[in-house]
């Protein structure tokens, strides 16, 4: 993961290894942000670009979709590849089916 972006919530506990938070704030006037937390790995440079900035692009982008019903749950960081994958959905694809006997 090494990224996440969620609604600021000082409540939240974050993994051990988001060690950098920042705050993200919606460009028109709005009771609502949102945190960006990542680890100090993400500032590095890969495919010629800073991971971090495309970390706060891509947020941005995230949050004006989701915004205006406030839908923002909880996004992690696929990669520059992938950019930010919806928490819950990634988290349900990745656990093993059960199966029935």
């Amino acid at each position: 993961m090494a990224a996440m972006l969620a609604k600021n919530d000082p409540m939240t506990a974050l993994p051990d290894s988001l060690t950098n938070s920042e705050v993200l704030k919606w460009e028109r006037d709005c009771p609502f942000s949102y945190a960006l937390s990542y680890g100090a790995g993400k500032n590095r440079t890969e495919d010629g670009q800073n991971i971090l900035d495309l970390l706060r692009r891509e947020a941005r982008t995230v949050i004006e979709y989701d915004h205006s019903l406030h839908l923002l749950d909880a996004y992690v960081w696929g990669g520059p590849k992938k950019g930010w994958l919806d928490r819950e959905k990634e988290a349900t694809a990745a656990a093993p089916l059960d199966s029935e006997s």
